[in-house]
């Protein structure tokens, strides 16, 4: 897990080589075929880690886009009867792209909504496969039980579909679009910068080791964080 967790600038440039063209200072043309423009609603569905990055990201395109989003447990929203119009975007997230529940959730909904996306580490899996359209992480294997880099990886890859929803819909500009890029940009540097304090975080690690309870406290998007 540690060697993954300084494995986060590299695999954070990677994302972004798929999200940017930093030549040109703009979003790539990603999800060929996806039209957020015309969608009524946005749908993220994941699980585990997975589904506290859609959480995340609603707190984004609630901001930047101006839709109204919901967020899903796939296994909850396999087994609830929702109300579709066909001009949904439905995203699903996966590490693996292998998810069982994650996957039956998209296959329920193929047909239903006008677009079927995934987000997913391995874009021959299965849940790439199935859907309309696929963004791919590009964090590399990820061994580790507890998720890092793939996490890190859904985050940025959110934001960069949030952004490419606002922008369709007119809701930021050129001007908005070419901000933000050069943020994303600067990215892996900040990242190398935070785990600078690896020994900082050791000597906190150290003091939890003898205590019997621990809180985690975030509001607004740090929430889904501190979940």
């Amino acid at each position: 897990m540690l060697k993954e967790i300084h494995e986060q600038p590299e695999s954070l440039a990677r994302c972004l080589r798929n999200l940017v063209d930093h030549s040109e200072g703009k979003l790539k043309p990603i999800l060929p075929g996806v039209d957020f423009a015309s969608a009524d609603r946005i749908i993220l569905v994941a699980c585990g880690t997975a589904f506290y990055a859609c959480q995340t990201a609603k707190y984004w395109i609630e901001e930047f886009v101006g839709v109204p989003v919901e967020a899903d447990i796939a296994s909850e929203f396999l087994y609830r009867k929702v109300p579709l119009t066909g001009r949904e975007v439905a995203i699903f997230v996966s590490q693996s792209g292998e998810t069982a529940d994650t996957l039956s959730a998209l296959k329920n909904v193929l047909g239903r909504v006008q677009s079927a996306v995934a987000v997913v580490n391995v874009p021959t899996s299965s849940i790439a496969r199935d859907a309309d359209a696929v963004f791919d992480l590009a964090a590399g294997p990820e061994i580790g039980v507890a998720s890092t880099k793939a996490f890190t990886g859904q985050l940025l890859a959110l934001l960069g579909i949030a952004l490419t929803a606002a922008y369709q819909r007119g809701a930021l500009s050129d001007g908005d679009i070419a901000a933000h890029v050069s943020d994303l940009s600067a990215l892996p540097r900040l990242m190398s910068k935070a785990l600078q304090v690896e020994g900082r975080a050791q000597e906190v690690g150290s003091s939890l080791v003898t205590s019997n309870d621990a809180y985690f406290l975030g509001r607004g998007i740090l929430y889904p964080i501190a979940l």
